[in-house]
């Protein structure tokens, strides 16, 4: 059977990345904090208004119009070139006035100069993976003819903050351009007069990785520039540091190669990603995927992993198949898919392409088939037209993006999700029209006649233009329902998508006319969907429904949390969850007590009740894991509640007291699921909000709630050190607030996920606790002012309830697109 049909979607990588028309300011929210600096400009977050992503812009003032401003221009250019994974990726650009916003992906990790300084020494291994992804880096740089000419600790970022993230690029050259005096040669850079040499880039690979190894520099900072020059051109220097190493004979032997003063007989980086330590370090590694990226372990991979890694490869065979299947229209939007999505989404994906890759930047037939043949895989008799058919740009072999857009066509999990679908639409939709028409599609692949794009577009909907909602069915599998299993108490989706929001025996915050417009009334509940929380109460709780699947981009304009928020909360009773907390009713809570898996924190403004999150681990004793994977929250307790915290815990000191382990003095529950306040009980009690009461974090202010705060974290620590001992320290933690809450949630509450991913990924609905700690420190009084521009994504029953806030308050609302709502407009 042949495929060829597909060889009509003939796209290039460049013509993803696109000089965006519209204003910068119209399409991203730029926040305050700056990722970096240089000589022509800054680096700030942003975050993408219609998809929710965060994003790094890389603000560059352009020089006058000449040769500084060309050399700029074909520096951008190569830019769009680099498709690599070790590569920061551009996402688009905007020229605005003198101007220059080149939009990148966000890399959340320390830049591998503040990792140096964190650790001094690197252990050999560290140091030689650091090696490896700065070489590949610049392999994919000089394939293209490029010379980065500014390599420098500064200008590799990790991924994220876990021990096993890679390292990537993220700054190619465009900064000031150095000086071509001889004594003016900074320590990072060879002995060469020429300013793009390649080679040159090697020589400073080589200083870093000879510091990653004895915490030192080669060349001291503190010597003129003669005195520098002067040691790196000395023959007898470099030879004499490097035998006093206290390293492998390989890395002496590699470094001396790099680190040789001729350009001639310097090693190349594909020579060098060749060498013996490079090669062993890839023998080392087990397979970078499944939640085991970047675990060196010594003598090989063990034959589980082999097969697993055999399995994902094989995985690709159908996924190639799937892509090559997909309407015309759906091809394009998976290579913008693998052009957008972030890289937490694809970890193992990313992977696998490197492993193809090898010391390569494209995975090429030759290969591909050599690996699934090792693994013990049969080739299907079309593969070499499956290939073909994935190489968009028509190279002969897959580059990054068209490797991930295949590799990602049997996933819908991965470009399905409502924040994805919105971005990828955005991108088809240059007009702002809300629709996908030919003429957009030809601006964009000028390549394409607008006839044949609308062709393309009438051939995947049977319309001339596409809808949001046309778009979303042409992406979407019939087959697949989206859904994930959950805990018999997690969430659900109700059959309208909205929110369920009551208690029996009480009329409830949202009130019966709310009811009646936003979800079925507790009686229109199936019996199967209601669950006795107590045998001996004839209370029936009932869950609170969302719809995870849904994603609402959501604009806050200043001044919406005071006026209308804040009240909404405020008229909110207390939460069956926090006062089964504070009067110990909760059987998951009395149950964490007495395993040991909770612990109180109290300060001078309440206290903190840690255990284990129940939405993720069903009993708390799941939070014990041999995966050390776990979820926590530490919900606030109000002063007036703190005695009775103290009475069933048995904690009775004064509300000075710093910290105490619950070592589990009561008796244990005989099931987590009674009492009020258990997992699923989301109803309101009838004790009103007492005042001073703590909604989210956005009422914390002042220097009393700092103090609070600071022991916040102390306990925090201690909890951690307490549930994982001595993994704690090799361990990703992440802890923050979520705001806005929903009505049953809206009593302060930290939420901490180790080894799990980070609790507010991209500062999205929420903020990273030690940011926020950062910011109040230096404002202690900045959120009570409100001033803020607020972007985040909502679920749809979190969209009701902010909705509700609204029109209690009176404050308009403004639809501005599919699934896109301004507050407070």
């Amino acid at each position: 059977m042949s495929y060829r049909r597909s060889s009509s979607v003939s796209i290039c990588r460049a013509a993803l990345i696109r000089a965006n028309a519209c204003r910068f300011a119209d399409r991203y929210c730029l926040q305050d904090s700056i990722l970096g600096e240089g000589s022509f400009g800054r680096v700030h977050r942003c975050v993408d208004k219609f998809g929710n992503i965060s994003r790094a812009v890389k603000r560059l003032r352009l020089p006058p119009e000449g040769s500084l401003q060309q050399e700029l221009v074909n520096e951008i250019d190569a830019l769009i070139a680099l498709d690599h994974p070790v590569i920061v990726r551009l996402i688009e650009y905007f020229v605005e006035g003198s101007e220059l916003l080149l939009v990148m992906e966000l890399l959340q990790g320390p830049s591998l100069g503040d990792k140096m300084r964190e650790l001094g020494v690197f252990p050999e291994s560290f140091a030689v993976r650091c090696l490896r992804h700065m070489l590949k880096a610049l392999f994919c740089c000089h394939c293209h003819g490029i010379a980065h000419n500014d390599v420098s600790q500064e200008n590799f970022r990790f991924e994220t903050c876990r021990p096993e993230a890679s390292l990537r690029m993220v700054d190619f050259g465009l900064s000031e351009m150095s000086s071509q005096d001889p004594t003016n040669l900074l320590p990072h850079m060879g002995p060469e007069r020429a300013l793009y040499v390649q080679k040159r880039d090697i020589w400073s690979v080589g200083t870093i990785f000879y510091e990653m190894l004895t915490g030192c520099r080669l060349f001291l900072d503190e010597q003129d520039g003669a005195s520098q020059f002067e040691e790196v051109t000395n023959v007898s220097y470099v030879p004499s540091r490097l035998q006093a190493l206290d390293a492998s004979k390989e890395a002496k032997a590699l470094l001396s190669s790099m680190l040789e003063l001729s350009t001639e007989r310097r090693i190349a980086a594909q020579e060098a990603l060749h060498h013996p330590l490079l090669i062993r370090s890839y023998a080392s590694s087990s397979f970078e995927a499944e939640g085991e990226i970047g675990q060196y372990q010594s003598g090989g991979a063990s034959s589980s992993r082999s097969r697993r890694s055999g399995r994902i490869l094989a995985d690709c065979v159908p996924a190639l198949r799937a892509f090559t299947a997909a309407t015309n229209l759906k091809r394009l939007a998976l290579l913008v898919a693998a052009h957008l999505l972030s890289d937490g989404e694809v970890d193992k994906m990313r992977w696998t392409f490197r492993y193809l890759a090898q010391d390569g930047w494209k995975v090429e037939e030759r290969r591909f088939r050599e690996a699934l043949t090792e693994k013990g895989e049969e080739l299907p008799q079309d593969f070499s037209e499956l290939f073909e058919n994935a190489d968009c740009s028509g190279s002969g072999a897959l580059d990054f993006v068209e490797f991930m857009a295949a590799a990602i066509s049997t996933l819908p999990e991965i470009y399905c999700g409502e924040s994805s679908l919105k971005a990828i639409f955005h991108f088809f939709d240059t007009r702002g029209a809300g629709l996908i028409q030919g003429a957009s599609l030809h601006a964009l692949f000028p390549a394409r006649t607008e006839a044949d794009c609308t062709a393309m577009i009438r051939a995947s909907c049977g319309k001339d233009a596409m809808s949001f909602a046309d778009f979303c069915q042409v992406m979407t599998p019939e087959d697949w329902e989206g859904t994930v299993a959950a805990a018999s108490w997690a969430d659900k989706a109700s059959p309208r998508g909205q929110e369920v929001c009551s208690t029996q025996g009480h009329g409830g915050p949202c009130g019966q006319e709310d009811l009646s417009r936003h979800g079925p009334s507790a009686a229109e509940e199936t019996e199967g969907e209601k669950r006795q929380v107590n045998a001996g109460l004839s209370k029936t709780a009932t869950r609170v429904t969302s719809a995870p699947s849904q994603g609402f981009a959501i604009r806050q304009e200043p001044g919406f949390h005071t006026k209308a928020l804040r009240p909404f909360y405020e008229a909110q009773p207390i939460s069956n969850v926090v006062l089964g907390i504070a009067q110990g009713t909760s059987g998951y809570a009395r149950r964490a007590f007495a395993l040991g898996c909770a612990e109180v924190v109290e300060s001078e403004g309440g206290a903190f009740f840690f255990m284990p999150n129940p939405k993720y681990h069903w009993t708390p004793e799941a939070a014990k894991n041999a995966e050390r994977k776990a979820r926590f929250v530490a919900w606030w307790i109000h002063p007036a509640l703190c005695d009775s915290l103290r009475a069933w815990t048995g904690l009775n000191g004064s509300a000075t007291s710093f910290s105490r382990s619950i070592t589990g003095d009561a008796e244990e529950p005989s099931s987590i699921d009674h009492g009020v306040g258990s997992p699923g009980d989301f109803g309101f009690s009838s004790m009103a909000k007492p005042p001073g009461y703590l909604h989210t974090c956005r009422d914390l202010a002042g220097e009393d709630h700092l103090r609070m705060l600071d022991a916040l974290v102390c306990g925090s620590k201690r909890y951690l050190q307490r549930m994982f001992g001595e993994s704690l320290p090799g361990a990703h933690v992440s802890a923050g607030f979520h705001y806005p809450v929903r009505p049953q949630y809206s009593t302060l509450h930290l939420q901490i996920r180790v080894n799990t991913g980070d609790v507010c990924p991209g500062e999205g609905r929420g903020v990273d606790l030690f940011r926020f700690l950062h910011r109040l420190n230096t404002d202690s009084v900045c959120l009570m002012r409100d001033e803020e521009l607020l972007f985040y994504e909502a679920t749809a029953n979190l969209r009701a309830a902010l909705l509700r806030a609204c029109h209690q308050a009176g404050t308009p609302t403004q639809e501005v697109g599919p699934m896109s709502l301004v507050l407070g407009s």
